[in-house]
Parts: C-alpha cells; sequence; structure tokens
C-alpha cells in the first residue's frame, strides 16, 4: 500500500477523532477542571511546584483520554457499516488498524502539545514566579553526611564547576539525621533546629553564612560571581545533613520551549495508548476499548506505589492484591519518562531528554503496534474485515 493512501486514511480518523462526540466532551471537561485548578491553588500559600504540577495532571489526562479514545475508530466503522465500504476499497484491515494507532498517536501529541503552549501563557498571569532557569549538576562524592555523628564528616567542599556567573543560585536537595538523643525522646531530637553553615571562595573574599534548613523543600543559597567552591557543616545540636542533590541554577530560560517539550515528552508517553485501545477493540465494543486502555495506562503510576504498598506479614489478603496490582503495572506503558516534568515544576528548564528515557514507551507501543497489525486469517487480496 502506498503512504499515500496510509496517509489519507490517517487523515480521515483524524477527522473523524476531532469530529467525534467524545473529543468534544474531553475538551470541555479539560477546560472546566483547568479552570477549577486554577481557582482552587489561588492564594499566597501555593506553590510554584504545585500549580504546575497540577496542570500538567490535566493536560496528561486529557492526552491520554485522547489516545483511548482510539479504540472507538474501528467498532464505529462496524456498528455504523462503514467497514464494508473501505473493505471493497485497496486498503486492508491491518492498514486500517495501523492507520487507527497512527491517528490516535499523532492526536494525542498535538493535545499534550498544545495544552504546554497554554500553560506557558496562562501560568505567568496566575504565577508572578513561573519561570525556569539553567540548572547544571554537581557532582557528589558518593554519600555525603557533614554534622557531628560518627558517620559523618565536619565539613564538605563542592566544586561549583568553575567561577559562576553573576546572579547564580545554589540548589541543594537535603535530608536531616538525628542521632545522639540519650534520654531524651525521638519526638525532642526532631524538634532541633536545622541550622546550616557555609562558606563561599572563589569571588575575591570570602563570604560566610548560615541558614536554618526549610523542611522538605529545597535549599536555595545565592552565589557571588566569580563563586568557585562551596564548603557547608551542620550547625545543629544532634542533627547531620545528608546533602543528596546539588546543583547551580544559572540564567532564565524561555518558559514556552521547556513546556513545549515537557509537554513533548508527555505527549509520547501518553502516545502509546492509542495501539493498545486499537489491539482490544478489535474484539470488543468502542466503550469497552476506551475505558480498559485508560485504565492500564493509570495502572502504570501504581509501578511507583508497589514499594511503598509491600508490607511484610501483611496476610495472604493483601499479598494477593499486591499481586494484582504488579499485574497490572506490568501490562501497563512505563511511565517513568514523565519524572522529566518535575524539572520545570522547581523551575529548572529542560534543554534536552535522553533517549533512554523513551525506549521503554517505544518498546511498548511497538509490541502493541504489532498486535494491531497481525492477521487473525489470511489477508484476501483486497479489502478484509478488521
Amino acid at each position: 500500500m502506498r503512504m499515500r493512501e496510509l496517509g489519507a486514511l490517517v487523515g480521515r480518523y483524524l477527522r473523524a477523532l476531532l469530529r467525534g462526540r467524545g473529543g468534544r466532551i474531553a475538551l470541555a471537561a479539560s477546560l472546566i477542571v483547568f479552570l477549577g485548578v486554577l481557582l482552587a491553588t489561588r492564594g499566597d500559600g501555593v506553590s510554584r511546584s504545585t500549580l504546575m504540577l497540577a496542570s500538567f495532571l490535566v493536560v496528561g489526562l486529557v492526552a491520554f483520554a485522547t489516545a483511548a479514545w482510539a479504540g472507538g475508530l474501528l467498532p464505529g466503522d462496524r456498528a455504523e457499516g462503514r467497514e464494508v465500504w473501505l473493505a471493497s476499497l485497496a486498503p486492508s484491515g491491518a492498514a486500517r488498524r495501523l492507520s487507527a494507532a497512527v491517528a490516535g498517536m499523532v492526536l494525542a501529541v498535538a493535545v499534550a502539545v498544545a495544552g504546554s503552549a497554554v500553560l506557558a501563557f496562562v501560568l505567568p498571569v496566575v504565577l508572578p514566579d513561573a519561570s525556569v532557569r539553567d540548572a547544571r549538576e554537581i557532582e557528589l562524592p558518593g554519600r555525603l553526611r557533614v554534622g557531628r555523628g560518627r558517620r559523618s564528616v565536619p565539613e564538605a567542599t563542592l566544586d561549583l564547576g568553575g567561577p559562576v556567573a553573576e546572579g547564580a543560585t545554589l540548589e541543594l536537595v537535603v535530608s536531616p539525621i538525628y542521632f545522639g538523643a540519650g534520654q531524651e525522646s525521638a519526638e525532642d531530637a526532631t524538634r532541633q533546629p536545622l541550622l546550616l553553615a557555609w562558606t563561599i571562595r572563589g569571588a575575591g573574599e570570602e563570604t560566610q553564612g548560615t541558614a536554618h534548613l526549610p523542611r522538605g523543600a529545597p535549599v536555595a543559597i545565592a552565589l557571588p560571581a566569580g563563586a568557585r567552591t562551596f564548603t557547608l557543616s551542620s550547625r545543629g545540636p544532634r542533627v547531620d545533613v545528608v546533602v543528596k542533590e546539588a546543583r547551580v541554577l544559572g540564567s532564565e530560560r524561555p518558559l514556552l520551549l521547556t513546556l513545549l517539550l515537557a509537554g513533548l515528552v508527555l505527549g509520547l508517553t501518553a502516545a502509546t495508548v492509542a495501539p493498545v485501545a486499537v489491539a482490544i477493540s478489535r474484539w470488543t465494543s468502542a466503550p469497552t476499548a476506551t475505558t480498559a486502555s485508560f485504565v492500564i495506562a493509570v495502572a502504570g503510576g501504581l509501578r511507583f506505589l508497589l514499594p511503598d504498598l509491600a508490607m511484610p506479614d501483611a496476610g495472604r489478603l493483601h499479598e494477593l492484591g499486591l499481586r494484582i496490582v504488579s499485574t497490572a503495572a506490568l501490562l501497563s506503558p512505563d511511565l517513568e519518562a514523565l519524572g522529566v516534568l518535575g524539572e520545570p515544576a522547581a523551575g529548572r528548564a529542560l534543554e534536552s531528554v535522553g533517549p533512554a528515557a523513551f525506549l521503554p514507551p517505544l518498546v511498548y507501543a511497538a509490541v502493541a503496534l504489532l498486535v494491531v497489525a497481525w492477521p487473525t486469517r489470511a489477508e484476501p487480496a483486497r479489502g478484509r474485515s478488521s
């Protein structure tokens, strides 16, 4: 079959998805939910991370639902008699199924990218600090524990990777470790202040400072222009500080480009659901195929919950439920690539995404496309039933 004819079939199914009632319902529902997110997150206590992640959640649900809606294309042809008419033409059943899957994949990517572009214009209006900055990771020497405990070092020096530019910020992700509570309770120990002291060298005179560590949030420290090293120590009694991540935030980057790249990652991940929906629709009705494929996609998020769900000696019923959840997660696409959405939510720019992040979803989509194209019986010379 010629590529032009295959492209015509993809275009036909794209028009069917755009004109269908489900597409209009999904668009209206997404607008209502997005307005609800904006209204619910208004206020000084709402962080940029919360609003961005909630907005990405809305865009992602619409993209996944769009991909799942491709499962209604072939059953729609069967129900309205178009399948017989299409079968009398040149395209085979496999070509029609592949075209329906590709149409769903293309539309899912388009929805995710378009939704992210809308966020790039809406978020700065409702969120004054909706900006992203260039981020450069600092390599840490293994497990870096600073403090006065037996397993810690008194102080640690981080190499900033050369003189930093003016306006740069050092971002540290740290966690406390309490020790030596002695006669006091653990609750009293956790009330001890988390105090971090530092010395910055390389920018003329040394710069020193201290700050109380925010619980559950990164530590942001302004760096003077030309700084080369950063030495830190813990000043809190009976509290060590473990440095998990360290990065230098530089100049501001265009928010639109970062969100478009994030939307592309989101769309490509959501697109893997479309061939699954079309494969299921070969033997089921449109509502069944759409619902089943969407549930399979949502089950992909259960992969991240499996470590928390594992409980030793919790009983046979809990073990059975855990096995069911594990099986559902194995049948679902790998959503690990969506972890990059946390970068713009944290104010860090996305410049590129490694191809390794897309390998599991692409393998998953390839297997689903193989099931879509696999014939159930010998293909006749002309079209056949799907």
